[in-house]
């Protein structure tokens, strides 16, 4: 079983309750005060992506629970608890959020799972990122963060070394091997500002690219926000997905095409149901949403 090492712990208190779309992974994301209301489908829609894409754990039966955990020992863990507020962080153009586990819990293939998270966004970036349209990948970003993207997660299960710059997945370095034709292990980001560093797949690199021709530093899980050109999007690559599998998240990979045809259908809704969308020029924002340990 893995060491259970070096997870600080929070206290979570809520007040409004967003829904999300029922799945066997059930991700509940909860507001210190109320939100603006035009910002609640920000958050539903990227609730709903990781519960789709991840669908569930691939054991979860809880044997042992850790901080504050609400999960119960001798039960399923499905649902994961995110509570969420806005404040001050660093100003404009800095972190633009940041993830606190509160809740732990050890499963019986010996995973460590996230079950309960504090996500904070800075206020001071909250305009921009809405304005630019940019606000959507920011909250499914940092809620991949809260999943167990990084940090801690990544360490007490033994996937990344601090410090290291490797990934260790094995589910991940197959699809780095595979379908981004690199050697090795996947590579994390050392450098960048705030809290960017072993958090992050590195981009440093344009010249990775997917096998549907997608440059990895247009994905969502780097530590910059930067939409694929002609597009308002980053996409989830299957290395992101590789490495839910190698946390204990049961994420199938999809066939491109049928994954293709998933994702349109989804952003096609999202854009004719929730707002107008405009052209955004290339730029990059640090997103910095590191899982504090």
């Amino acid at each position: 079983m893995k060491s259970p090492t070096s997870i600080a712990a929070a206290f979570v208190v809520s007040a409004f309750t967003v829904q999300s779309v029922q799945a066997a992974l059930d991700i509940q994301i909860e507001f210190f005060a109320d939100p603006d209301p035009a910002l609640l489908p920000f958050f539903e829609d990227a609730a709903a992506t990781w519960e789709t894409l991840l669908v569930d754990h691939q054991d979860g039966f809880v044997t042992d629970t850790l901080l504050n955990s609400s999960a119960v020992a001798g039960t399923e863990l499905s649902t994961v608890n995110v509570s969420v507020g806005f404040g001050e962080i660093d100003g404009p153009g800095g972190d633009s959020g940041t993830s606190i586990l509160s809740g732990v819990v050890v499963d019986a293939s010996g995973y460590l799972l996230a079950s309960d998270v504090i996500v904070i966004f800075d206020q001071a970036d909250l305009p921009g990122l809405v304005d630019s349209d940019l606000f959507d990948d920011a909250v499914r970003h940092v809620l991949a963060h809260a999943l167990g993207f990084g940090g801690a997660i990544w360490i007490v299960n033994e996937v990344y070394v601090i410090d290291s710059g490797e990934f260790l997945g094995a589910n991940a370095t197959a699809v780095w091997n595979t379908t981004f034709g690199q050697p090795g292990t996947p590579d994390v980001e050392l450098d960048g500002p705030g809290t960017i560093a072993d958090d992050h797949w590195n981009d440093f690199d344009s010249s990775i690219i997917d096998d549907e021709g997608r440059p990895l530093e247009f994905e969502l899980m780097t530590g910059f926000l930067a939409p694929l050109p002609g597009t308002t999007d980053t996409f989830i690559s299957d290395l992101t997905l590789g490495s839910f599998q190698d946390i204990g998240y049961l994420a199938p990979i999809p066939e491109p095409a049928s994954f293709g045809l998933l994702a349109g259908v989804s952003l096609l809704l999202r854009r004719r149901n929730w707002r107008q969308r405009r052209p955004i020029s290339h730029h990059k924002r640090a997103f910095g949403a590191r899982q504090k340990y």
